[in-house]
């Protein structure tokens, strides 16, 4: 999953993306989103969920014959639970599923972000490796850490002498 967050400039990447590779465009918003191509939810009209089950629906349909190389899911959500759910689709259900190689997740950026951030606890995971972590299995503790809400990581290194 590539995840995009903010809340400008985002339906010009989604249109790029879709100019670029014909990745299909899956758009959950209160207002019609300014694609040419995408399949539209109303977020009045329907859950996250049903939105969700209704892209699933939609990729087995289309994945018959083989995977689709990417996909975009476009809203301008900021609830973190609800976003939370869109992760969860798109990681055990759209890629880990088969569907779909590559979901680029669009949200929208939390206006209170910093503000929690004053309410945030500091944590601190210690371990030792007997072996360097690879970019991929860097990029993947990361977006572990990230799932449980876990930000602002630091990975400090120390060396031991023995």
């Amino acid at each position: 999953m590539i995840k995009v967050t903010g809340n400008v400039m985002k339906s010009e990447i989604a249109n790029a993306i879709q100019h670029y590779n014909k990745a299909p465009i899956y758009a959950y918003c209160k207002d019609l989103p300014p694609f040419t191509e995408c399949y539209y939810v109303d977020r009045n009209e329907g859950t996250v969920q049903e939105f969700c089950g209704f892209v699933l629906h939609d990729l087995i349909e289309k994945t018959k014959d083989g995977a689709i190389p990417m996909i975009v899911i476009y809203t301008n959500e900021s609830d973190l639970e609800n976003i939370g759910v869109f992760e969860d689709y798109v990681i055990s259900n759209y890629e880990h599923g088969g569907y779909v190689g590559t979901v680029v997740l669009m949200t929208r950026w939390m206006k209170n972000c910093f503000q929690r951030r004053n309410r945030m606890k500091e944590i601190v995971i210690k371990g030792t490796m007997d072996e360097e972590l690879t970019p991929t299995e860097y990029e993947e503790l990361l977006d572990t850490l990230m799932q449980f809400g876990i930000m602002d990581i630091e990975i400090e290194e120390k060396l031991w002498q023995i």
